[in-house]
């Protein structure tokens, strides 16, 4: 998988399930929900799942925004 990091000024973002996030480390993460329904940061770097479950993406949002950001992505299957 090739992630292309075309990452624009930092604004008022609504983050979406299986948007493609970007932390200051370079950490890349995809948000993704799992069958009970949770809402989790898979770490797209290293093929792991953090261990934080979320209820909704606004909590999801609001306890990881300062860490991470949005990043325009496409996903190539090769």
């Amino acid at each position: 998988m090739k992630i292309v990091d075309k990452t624009k000024d930092k604004k008022e973002e609504q983050w979406q399930l299986g948007d493609v996030l970007k932390d200051n480390n370079g950490t890349v993460g995809l948000i993704v929900q799992d069958c009970m329904q949770g809402y989790h940061l898979i770490n797209v770097t290293d093929n792991s799942i953090f261990t934080d479950e979320y209820d909704n993406l606004a909590d999801l949002q609001t306890n990881i925004r300062n860490l991470w950001h949005k990043v325009n992505a496409k996903l190539a299957i090769e």
